[in-house]
């Protein structure tokens, strides 16, 4: 089982709704038993799932409520009950729920937009991570970025990004850009997914992609953790 946290210090970057969508990627591949712990007082998540109840068509993934201090047991349940993927959603502030999370988790889904007070944030959120020495399972994904300037031979928000994640803090940046949240926004409200709507178009196949990168870069450093435990 791996399981993956989306955390940010900064609302409306965009984090309920991407690991939403992680977890209906995993949910719609038929292979994978998926769930979603939400631990943020906002109850968003829930509140989704509440919402696909009211769908008869519409099959439920799990989405259970969690407070800081039983993440550990609630994970250590789902592993026990043989849980493929399990997503985890905190507040958008650092506190003890992020803290409690990050350090339970095996894969940190940080989503930033690309203003200023997003890249200040972000950095914050990156220092705390630092502080806990959690920066390993880091990955930063962009949501909604902003046009590149007419002329512009670079992106400089994109280059402001990677010279933050990459240079200042060595984690690492998603190879895929989430441009449409308006799209995943308006299936989400409906209590579905992109996953399930518009599995084909360019939004889905970026979620399925993420989702790909995601597990992949996860179980790699997993092993690697684990040949070096052996070493030692």
């Amino acid at each position: 089982m791996i399981s993956i946290c989306a955390l940010n210090q900064k609302g409306g970057s965009g984090k309920t709704l991407l690991i939403l969508s992680m977890l209906m990627v995993a949910w719609s591949r038929k292979e994978l038993n998926a769930m979603l712990i939400d631990a943020d007082p906002q109850r968003t998540a829930h509140k989704w799932s509440e919402a696909r109840e009211t769908r008869s068509d519409t099959a439920l993934p799990i989405v259970i409520d969690a407070i800081a201090e039983g993440l550990k047991d609630t994970l250590q349940k789902a592993r026990d009950e043989r849980f493929d993927v399990v997503f985890i959603d905190t507040p958008g502030s650092i506190d003890k729920t992020m803290i409690f999370a990050a350090a339970a988790s095996d894969c940190l889904l940080l989503p930033t937009r690309t203003s200023r007070a997003d890249l200040d944030a972000l950095a914050e959120t990156l220092e705390t991570l630092e502080n806990m020495r959690q920066l390993d399972k880091v990955i930063v994904v962009v949501n909604a970025p902003r046009a590149k300037a007419k002329g512009a031979a670079v992106d400089d928000d994109m280059k402001a990004i990677r010279d933050l994640v990459e240079n200042r803090f060595g984690c690492v940046v998603a190879p895929v850009v989430i441009k449409d949240l308006p799209e995943i926004s308006r299936a989400l409200d409906t209590g579905s997914s992109v996953a399930e709507e518009a599995p084909r178009k360019a939004t889905g196949k970026t979620l399925d992609k993420l989702f790909d990168f995601l597990v992949k870069t996860t179980e790699a450093r997993i092993r690697v953790q684990s040949a070096k435990g052996v070493a030692a």
